[in-house]
């Protein structure tokens, strides 16, 4: 299940809708034969269906241009320092075997052999590590606005499109990149293992399914390696840890421990047999080898030794593969009327820090709620009532930020998201407490600073720094911001529509920056 508040109304009902077998394309696609295109960026059909951009160029919000670092020759485009034809200039061809090389910081020239650490593909000396028309193999060429990484093309940014059952590219400045890579229903996690990217997807008509993207030779691919069938997908969170994969298994109250090729380590009861669906969310780890995974139902934090995973991977152990160490109840934290659903965690400072939906028990905020997070002490594994400046160990956020989403730790800091959907006076939606509340962690005591407001019908949610930048994904209407937290700027803008929407919104499930 996708987490009921992050969504409105009309879309859960939409759900459940059936669907035309005729196919259909997302909102900023078009069918192009028998397959769905997306005209800003595919080179094949750039701007309309059928228009293939010439050899090197590449499209860009549906026109074909040379990419950085490339000359237009008398129209074909070219790279002045590998193209025999056009070997440092336009029109200067090497001749007969010749190739055209241009040696780490010497000029462009043709000659007989390739410099050191380049690979002659057909004349063409380019390094095949950072090539974007030769990246990992000769003639192997990245699509729009990727760049080539270790022999291998790859975007700035990952998006998972709840609503468009896809995995959409984007550069750091949010220009689109690529072509749109569909998934399996219902897109909710996204986590690298080393270099294939994990997608984690379960929704209503689909099945639970985890897909492995691998971006080396022969080309970009998708495996899907794990899948159950089940009356109600519900898979929630994913997270990636000494090269195994932690799975919030909430269909069946569990946490999977798998491997990148798909094989289940260990099935992690977290209630004893019987009792009620803990409906475990957010998973983080600390150095000392231990995870913590929210528990959604009792309104706890349970702490597992998980050090022996990789051996029971390795077939040295076998399981069970983690042990329980601790049990945080917080269900004092939460508002009178309300429990705390606790969603994500991240670890810094310390400290594991816990968001709280901090619902009622029609999914709404209660009346004269605020905003919360548990600081839970990694050294005690318990509440630290110190650190959080509070007799029970909570950060109250305040009245501002309500139904905290997501938090995330950058520079001595959190940044906590926020946005609570409103329904009382369906079916107009409202959005309330919108916005990224930052937290002080640097000193003794954790400092709640002034939020960054968003607009009115904005619900900031999954939020993942890539270096020092911040990306701030929409629950709503699948706009990502970049967040610069040392801009001092008080609101959160515009963004950039970069998941389509359906159904009258479209929510970003998870951000996860390019390797």
């Amino acid at each position: 299940m996708t987490p009921r508040i992050l969504i409105p109304l009309v879309a859960l009902l939409a759900l459940g809708v059936a669907c035309d077998k005729q196919k259909t394309c997302s909102s900023d696609m078009k069918l192009c034969g028998d397959a769905c295109a997306k005209l800003d960026t595919d080179p094949l059909n750039c701007g309309a269906c059928g228009n293939a951009c010439s050899a090197g160029n590449e499209c860009r919000a549906g026109q074909c241009f040379c990419p950085d670092g490339r000359a237009s020759c008398g129209g074909a485009c070219v790279d002045l320092l590998s193209d025999p034809a056009h070997c440092g200039g336009c029109g200067t061809a090497c001749t007969g075997a010749d190739v055209c090389t241009t040696p780490g910081g010497g000029p462009t020239a043709c000659g007989s052999t390739c410099a050191t650490g380049q690979t002659d593909c057909d004349r063409a000396c380019v390094n095949l590590q950072t090539h974007r028309q030769n990246c990992g193999a000769c003639g192997r060429t990245c699509g729009s606005n990727e760049h080539c990484s270790a022999g291998r093309c790859i975007a700035d940014l990952y998006l998972a499109c709840f609503n468009s059952d896809e995995v959409r590219e984007a550069t750091g400045t949010l220009a689109a990149a690529g072509i749109p890579l569909s998934v399996a229903k219902g897109p909710i996690g996204l986590a690298w293992a080393g270099d294939l990217l994990g997608v984690l997807s379960g929704a209503t008509g689909g099945a639970e399914t985890l897909t492995m993207f691998h971006f080396d030779l022969p080309g970009l691919r998708k495996a899907p390696v794990w899948q159950t069938s089940t009356a109600k997908p519900d898979v929630e969170y994913v997270a990636e840890h000494a090269g195994l994969l932690y799975l919030s298994h909430n269909s069946l109250g569990t946490l999977l421990i798998v491997t990148p090729s798909g094989r289940v380590v260990d099935e992690v009861r977290l209630v004893p047999t019987g009792a009620q669906n803990p409906n475990p969310q957010g998973i983080a780890f600390d150095a000392a080898e231990r995870a913590y995974v929210a528990l959604q139902q009792p309104g706890d934090v349970l702490v597992l030794d998980v050090s022996q995973a990789p051996s029971c991977a390795a077939g040295t152990r076998t399981p069970p593969c983690t042990t329980e160490l601790a049990r945080v109840d917080l269900n004092a934290l939460a508002s009178p009327t309300a429990t705390p659903m606790p969603a994500r965690i991240t670890v810094a400072a310390g400290h594991a820090f816990v968001a709280l939906w901090n619902l009622d028990a029609y999914w709404s905020v209660p009346a004269g709620s605020t905003g919360r997070l548990a600081a839970i002490s990694t050294d005690t594994l318990a509440l630290d009532a110190a650190f959080a400046g509070s007799t029970n160990g909570l950060v109250d956020l305040g009245p501002d930020c309500l139904n905290p989403a997501d938090v995330a730790a950058s520079g001595g800091k959190l940044y906590v998201t926020c946005g609570a959907f409103d329904y009382s006076n369906y079916p107009a939606v409202t959005i309330t407490g919108s916005g990224i509340t930052p937290v002080d962690i640097s000193g003794s005591t954790a400092q709640v600073l002034p939020r960054v407001a968003a607009a009115a019908d904005q619900a900031p949610g999954k939020l993942a720094f890539c270096g020092s930048t911040g990306y701030v994904g929409d629950r709503n209407s699948g706009t990502v911001w970049v967040f610069d937290p040392s801009s001092g700027s008080t609101s959160l803008g515009a963004g950039v529509e970069l998941c389509p929407p359906s159904n009258g919104y479209a929510y970003i499930a998870d951000i996860a920056c390019g390797r």
